[in-house]
């Protein structure tokens, strides 16, 4: 699979989230023309993760037309005490993949500014080690997949 400019960002901040998000490890994971897959391994140490606001600093993004400039994940301070009810909470998944989003749209609308994502995401609750031995082969697998399906058409 050969990544477009906005694929080797959404890579590049795919494998920085365990700097901002500790409590993650990162495992098999693709970046395909139109989706994604991953697993992300949450352990039980959130309460070590700082706020999602925190996170302001982003590397230098190499081999992407210097898009360089810091980002800031996305923040509202209206309504605080109803919105901390009904948010999702610091560290989850939803957290994350909100900023993980967040950042890699706020850098993909400098080349396509009509970049975006699909609204939702499915997330699966992974039970046993079979289990994820068959959904990492499934990930590592997939780009060949996607190839031989669009070959034959």
């Amino acid at each position: 699979m050969y990544l477009s400019k906005i694929g080797l960002l959404a890579h590049k901040f795919w494998e920085e989230i365990p700097q901002y998000f500790p409590h993650v490890k990162l495992g098999a994971f693709v970046i395909m023309p139109d989706h994604m897959h991953w697993v992300l391994t949450i352990t039980d140490d959130v309460d070590d993760v700082d706020d999602v606001d925190d996170v302001d600093d982003v590397d230098d993004v190499d081999d992407v037309d210097d898009v360089d400039d810091h980002v800031k994940t996305l923040q509202c301070n209206v309504f605080t005490s109803v919105m901390a009810t009904i948010s999702p909470k610091r560290g989850s998944i939803s957290t994350i993949i909100r900023s993980y989003k967040s950042v890699t749209t706020k850098h993909a609308r400098k080349i396509n500014p009509k970049f975006g994502w699909q609204t939702r995401f499915h997330d699966w609750v992974i039970r046993n080690t079979a289990e994820l031995n068959r959904i990492q082969e499934y990930i590592i697998e997939n780009p060949i997949k996607w190839q031989i399906k669009n070959n034959q058409k």
